[in-house]
């Protein structure tokens, strides 16, 4: 019982020791929790503070270096595009060790890339130097014993390493060591996530700065270009806005004869001073310019280009050490070129500069090709107002030639006619029947021309702007149809076509030139009849209040549609080959004329075989003469 008594004190006794043994290892594992808390905290309060990239590096390297009283402290950041490392701190033999040399990527660059974990080597460094292809960048290789890499992330992707050796002891780094080194590893891709996104931030909006200033200055020469309408204006305003936007002290604008090959130089100021030349040949850059219609730009070495272009200098001018070249395209034309020269400094002209001189380059192009066209619309415009100038000469002594010739061949018609019209009469003597058979067709023949004469006299007169109605009131529509259909039922008979009259009883009174609306209706039943082989001939007339619409409807074989336009032009005849027997073309045109000279219209609705309707509309009220 002693023994068991005894026995069970010893047990609390250990239970008791094993329980203040896990209590102190969790009050020391705390107090380390909190310590590497406060060195995190402390850390991420120190970096949140810093907007700079070195800055952070040489933070958390310190950091590490102090609270873990590191023999040696590498952080290595990777270049994916080159693969490439880059040293960005280094703490070696109780100094900072400084490199910019490159490194390419090794295996344990491509483990850590590919893994994206913690690589601890606690034993047997020497055989890791070979698996890893390690390089000894200080020379402090041999000593290591143990050493540990952790991977710094941003997002997916590794970005580098925190390195830390050990030249003292194997199994130098615990699991503790690598989580804090982690953490200080998250904490700084973190700040560096931020910076590059501030960065980034800044010059999105630095570059947003500059192209609203750009673009400032592209609507400003724009709003000036298009009020310009002369090249040599363009040429003054670009070049003066160049002047005043960009560091440079020469301004060269220069057109292109491809032709000749010669260079002619429209606006140049250097310094201030403007400068003139003859046109003169083609050198390499300008030739290069027009293959490539590519920019050029020199910011180095520039006495070299100019040898090697063929460049020369204009007397009194500067050879310039910074140059942009930039070509004006229309089209797939180069005419020209814009340079932009700084005699003080090279590389004196950014990608910016560049930028914008192509755009102004491109706005310039564009109105210039403006200005050109313009003056081509300006001259094609006077060439042809002179044409017509010439034409409406031309045709109006043609038609006075017309008019002249017509009065004088009348007389002289009228002459023959009355004569052998006396003649076939038996006036003169007695004739026989043969005789007056042949005499007959001599008058029919002479009245055709005078018709002829007459329709070309009349169609002079409208031509010339001579035309006079006679304008009468009180003229009978009635009398007038009637009469017309008078003179042409011989040729009704003759061709067996059967008229058909619609024509309202009681038709108004209109003020007409009598003469000429006789005229008008006769050309036009005339015509139908003419080309009406067989069928029907419908002559309408309609009282519609203020006009009097009337039609002449024929069977005949109709007309295109194609050619419903040109049968009133004159001398041009819409009849296929059959139809055209007789006339000159000029009925439907003076009909045309003299319906529009009263104030009424004439039009054709046909269909190709289905015979033809001509209208025209007369006013019942027509006082004016033109």
């Amino acid at each position: 019982s002693l023994l068991s008594t005894l026995a069970s004190s010893m047990s609390v006794a250990l239970e008791n020791a094993r329980l203040f043994d896990e209590t102190q290892s969790l009050l020391r594992e705390t107090k380390q929790r909190n310590a590497e808390l406060a060195i995190i905290n402390s850390v991420q309060a120190g970096l949140a503070s810093k907007l700079d990239m070195q800055a952070i590096y040489d933070l958390v390297g310190d950091k590490i270096r102090n609270l873990l009283n590191a023999q040696s402290v590498w952080i290595i950041t990777f270049d994916p595009a080159t693969r490439t490392r880059q040293v960005r701190y280094s703490f070696e033999n109780e100094q900072r060790y400084y490199t910019s040399e490159l490194l390419s990527y090794n295996k344990l660059t491509e483990h850590l890339i590919s893994t994206k974990k913690p690589l601890v080597i606690n034993q047997n460094f020497k055989e890791a130097i070979a698996r890893f292809e390690m390089v000894d960048i200080a020379g402090t290789q041999e000593r290591v014993k143990s050493i540990v890499y952790i991977p710094i992330m941003a997002g997916e992707d590794v970005k580098g390493f925190i390195s830390l050796p050990n030249i003292e002891r194997e199994n130098a780094f615990s699991e503790s060591d690598v989580n804090l080194l982690s953490t200080f590893a998250f904490a700084m891709s973190i700040a560096l996530e931020n910076i590059r996104l501030f960065d980034e931030t800044r010059r999105l909006l630095k570059e947003t700065e500059q192209r609203a200033a750009e673009l400032a200055i592209i609507n400003s020469v724009q709003e000036g270009l298009s009020s310009k309408l002369d090249m040599q204006a363009i040429y003054e305003l670009v070049g003066d806005k160049i002047q005043e936007i960009f560091d440079a002290q020469s301004l060269l604008i220069v057109t292109f004869d491809q032709v000749n090959e010669l260079a002619q130089i429209t606006y140049n100021r250097e310094k201030g001073i403007r400068y003139y030349s003859e046109p003169y040949p083609f050198t390499g850059l300008h030739r290069y310019l027009i293959q490539s219609r590519n920019t050029v730009v020199i910011n180095e070495n520039s006495l070299e280009w100019q040898t090697k272009f063929g460049m020369v200098l204009l007397p009194g001018t500067e050879l310039p050490k910074s140059m942009i070249f930039v070509p004006l395209t229309a089209g797939y034309n180069v005419s020209g070129a814009i340079s932009l020269q700084n005699l003080e400094r090279e590389h004196a002209f950014s990608e910016t500069d560049v930028r914008l001189l192509e755009t102004l380059a491109s706005s310039m192009s564009v109105a210039l090709e403006n200005a050109s066209l313009f003056d081509e619309t300006q001259r094609l415009f006077l060439e042809a107002k002179e044409a017509r100038t010439a034409a409406e000469r031309a045709d109006q002594a043609k038609s006075a030639f017309l008019s002249s010739m017509s009065h004088e061949l009348r007389t002289p018609l009228n002459a023959i006619i009355n004569f052998v019209e006396m003649v076939a009469r038996g006036m003169i003597g007695p004739v026989n029947q043969e005789q007056v058979e042949l005499l007959d067709q001599a008058l029919d023949s002479s009245k055709h021309l005078l018709n002829l004469i007459n329709d070309v006299l009349d169609i002079s007169k409208i031509q010339a702007g001579q035309l006079t109605l006679f304008i009468e009131d009180q003229v009978s529509v009635q009398v007038e149809v009637e009469a017309a259909l008078n003179i042409v039922g011989g040729l009704l008979q003759e061709k067996s076509l059967q008229l058909i009259r619609d024509i309202d009883p009681h038709l108004p009174m209109v003020s007409c030139d009598r003469r000429r609306l006789r005229q008008v209706l006769l050309n036009l039943i005339s015509n139908a009849i003419k080309f009406t082989n067989k069928g029907t001939v419908t002559v309408s007339v309609k009282n519609q209040g203020q006009e009097v619409l009337f039609a002449v409807i024929d069977t005949g074989p109709g007309i295109p549609p194609d050619k419903q336009d040109l049968i009133f032009e004159p001398f041009i005849q819409a009849e296929n080959g059959e139809r055209q027997v007789h006339g000159t073309g000029l009925g439907l045109p003076i009909s045309h004329s003299l319906v529009r000279a009263h104030g009424g219209e004439l039009w054709v609705e046909s269909q190709h075989g289905e015979g033809s309707a001509f209208f025209f509309t007369l006013p019942v009220d027509r006082r004016s003469t033109p």
